[in-house]
């Protein structure tokens, strides 16, 4: 059987409430504002039947990564939660050990899968190294928080890959805002296309690629 080739594939990074909420445990200034884009994005996603791969950053109460950083998104809890926002049914989630997943009849079965992670590394969940792996893509979008951190390493990975990138810069924020900036510029220079909401928007209501 051939298996299905996908124009796009969204990849929404750690859009969780404790990044993005001013409430949240690890918020950062600025991550609030990509609320309305990552809304957008996500409807525009479920009108044109684009596939949906997101991450979670998933802790126990006791994380090592706790001696680094406060403690955020423990399972279980309201800082874990993603946004409602970026969240379309039906959805899967993969817990953080990863499963064995039937790539070809995964997103005939869901519009969403979150795989959850427990470090930076966003290859940490196996499945989700597997997924990108299997996956025959034209293009991923890429998209939530933080730029310097889990976004950085999904883009540094798909370029790895040899994958094909865009990414979607005010639907993006990074904690230390000049090392993010550097970043996209960096990414730019290794062939990541820079998008903005409204123009990818605009360019597949177009019906162009």
């Amino acid at each position: 059987m051939m298996r299905k080739k996908f124009e796009r594939v969204l990849i929404d990074i750690d859009t969780q409430r404790d990044f993005i909420d001013p409430d949240g445990a690890l918020f950062f200034e600025g991550a609030e504002k990509t609320i309305p884009n990552l809304e957008k994005l996500f409807a525009w996603a479920a009108d044109r039947g684009v596939p949906i791969i997101s991450t979670v950053d998933s802790h126990d109460p006791d994380d090592p990564e706790f001696a680094d950083w406060p403690p955020h998104c423990v399972l279980d809890t309201w800082g874990h939660e993603k946004l409602p926002e970026t969240l379309i049914e039906p959805r899967k989630v993969v817990r953080r050990e990863g499963e064995t997943l039937d790539v070809d009849s995964l997103f005939e079965r869901y519009r969403q899968v979150i795989f959850q992670k427990q470090t930076i590394g966003l290859f940490d969940n196996p499945a989700l190294q597997q997924v990108i792996s299997e996956l025959d893509v034209d293009c991923y979008i890429v998209c939530g928080v933080a730029t310097d951190y889990c976004v950085r390493s999904m883009v540094e990975k798909l370029l790895e890959m040899d994958r094909c990138v865009e990414l979607v810069v005010d639907a993006i924020e990074g904690i230390d805002k000049q090392t993010s900036g550097d970043l996209v510029k960096t990414f730019i220079s290794q062939g990541v296309a820079p998008m903005t909401t409204a123009a990818l928007v605009a360019r597949q209501e177009a019906g162009e690629t």
